[in-house]
């Protein structure tokens, strides 16, 4: 795993200390603010500048993926939070910098 983006708002790029030590890979992954066009809107593109664009992440239309069909997105829209399954622990972090945004070793979305 390389080349991955931990998005921080607000955080200018520096190396991702904690996912390299913990994944003991990682060499050119960073921690940054992925600079999102909307996120308030779903609107995860990212500006042309952003740190996740060096990295080799390619923006993609945020209404051509997930829940297609319109009687399924009625469910998905309605049904809340995931909970976790009974008996499973979660801890509610993933001891990362951040959350993974993409990299170059994950599929790729492409026009």
């Amino acid at each position: 795993m390389d080349y991955n983006l931990l998005h921080k708002a607000g955080i200018t790029v520096a190396p991702a200390a904690s996912l390299q030590r913990l994944s003991g890979r990682d060499e050119h992954s960073l921690v940054a603010d992925a600079q999102f066009l909307d996120p308030a809107k779903g609107d995860y593109r990212v500006k042309d500048g952003s740190p996740a664009v060096a990295l080799g992440f390619v923006s993609f239309p945020m209404d051509q993926f997930g829940v297609r069909k319109p009687e399924l997105r009625a469910i998905a829209l309605c049904a809340g939070p995931a909970r976790p399954a009974a008996g499973s622990r979660r801890t509610g972090r993933s001891g990362f910098d951040g959350v993974p945004l993409a990299g170059r070793d994950r599929p790729q979305h492409r026009r």
